[in-house]
């Protein structure tokens, strides 16, 4: 039963991502949530906090700032040091024309790239900790150690 309804499950959700506009109909018209995997307030929220917090970054790398050393002030200094970068590319024999390409992330692939990294996180987070507090119920004997017990 679970399987059929998984496997249902699947094939409903690719052609939700093939078709965009079947999604946004379904989830914001008919108000259907089993649909949709993010919360739309979540994603507004993640997505405000990660802009002013990227925006306060970027203030303190172009002022030279004390920086948190963190993979997303990493990210932030790619950004800036990429914006005043830009990469030449000769003629090709297919291009007759230089090209000029900036090699920065943009804003919105930051972003992603925050929500990724912070999501990532938690579902590892969560495994590992639900993993620790399984193997905990199975043996119970460990629990009643004293260092464990008193930790």
């Amino acid at each position: 039963m679970f399987k059929v309804r998984s496997k249902a499950m699947n094939v409903v959700m690719l052609i939700m991502f093939r078709f965009k506009w079947l999604h946004r109909l379904l989830v914001k018209t008919f108000k259907i949530g089993i649909l949709d995997q993010v919360s739309l307030e979540a994603d507004h929220y993640f997505n405000k906090l990660l802009m002013q917090v990227v925006q306060e970054r970027q203030k303190c790398e172009l002022h030279g700032k004390d920086k948190p050393s963190d993979f997303l002030q990493y990210l932030v200094s790619a950004k800036v040091a990429g914006e005043t970068q830009v990469e030449e590319r000769p003629a090709t024999p297919v291009v007759f024309k230089r090209l000029k390409l900036q090699r920065t992330l943009s804003e919105r692939e930051l972003i992603g790239q925050s929500m990724l990294i912070i999501f990532a996180g938690f579902e590892t987070t969560a495994t590992t900790l639900q993993f620790c507090l399984y193997l905990l119920a199975k043996h119970q004997d460990i629990q009643q150690c004293n260092t464990l017990h008193s930790e």
